[in-house]
């Protein structure tokens, strides 16, 4: 059953700018943001149509606008009240079941108004070497690491920022990068389900990292904490994750009883 939040479905509203906002939430609580172009690519709207909604939400304070990229980031976000806890429980086993088979530290990160932020970790019981990153850590996206990689090709393609990149070696050693350096590596993430990072961070960290889209709009990073004497990229890690990739997809599309809330982890 095709959605309700389907932009088509605005041209049988009674009320079609009251239908338009709705649909614009939805796409952007799906996503975890976007910008003016890729809200009408999406969706079809005229621009001048979608920046005047855009204001007026922004102006309500359901959406912020960050100045420097132009991107819109929701902060309220319409939510299935029938099947959203079940999906969370759901989700929550499964990333407790895939932690203690790999033994490594778990992440999910979401772009929020404060930028690529950690919303939710889990631990293996066995692990006796942790990631020290925590809830709410922000991610630096200078650092050319997979998760900045996975939001300058899936969250935002239209992020611009290339001065002042860098990334760690094979050696924990920071290497900065020029431009001519970075576009191979955004070329090369396009074509990757799993992004790995190229070096190991100072605290003996690689990570590991899948784009997980609707519903939840989240990066999914394995934090493998490497031993000296085994600093080799973990094939069981990418094959997991691969796995997790193609089964993964969104509920049955059926009618929802909705309601919009806060944004929330």
């Amino acid at each position: 059953m095709e959605s309700i939040w389907h932009p088509a479905n605005t041209h049988r509203s009674a009320a079609p700018a009251l239908t338009r906002g709705l649909v614009l939430l939805a796409w952007l609580g799906e996503q975890g943001g976007g910008s003016l172009e890729q809200l009408a690519r999406s969706t079809g709207y005229p621009k001048s149509s979608l920046l005047r909604l855009l204001q007026t939400l922004e102006q309500m304070g359901a959406v912020s606008c960050d100045p420097s990229t132009k991107r819109y980031t929701p902060l309220v976000r319409i939510m299935d009240i029938a099947g959203r806890q079940d999906q969370h429980r759901l989700f929550q086993r499964q990333m407790t079941e895939l932690c203690e088979r790999l033994g490594h530290s778990l992440e999910a990160y979401r772009w929020t108004g404060q930028g690529l932020m950690m919303v939710n970790r889990w631990e293996p019981d066995s692990a006796g070497v942790r990631a020290v990153a925590r809830v709410g850590y922000v991610r630096n996206l200078c650092e050319l690491d997979c998760l900045s990689l996975i939001y300058r090709t899936q969250i935002n393609p239209d992020y611009r920022g290339r001065s002042g990149c860098w990334s760690w070696d094979e050696r924990a050693q920071r290497v900065t990068l020029c431009s001519r350096d970075i576009s191979p590596r955004l070329d090369e993430a396009r074509k990757q389900t799993v992004l790995v990072d190229p070096g190991i961070n100072p605290n003996g960290v690689r990570r590991y990292a899948v784009w997980l889209g609707s519903p939840l709009a989240l990066i999914l990073a394995v934090a493998q904490v490497v031993h000296p004497s085994r600093p080799q990229k973990s094939e069981d890690i990418v094959h997991q994750l691969q796995a997790l990739k193609k089964g993964w997809h969104s509920p049955s599309e059926s009618t929802p009883t909705t309601k919009t809330t806060k944004d929330q982890v």
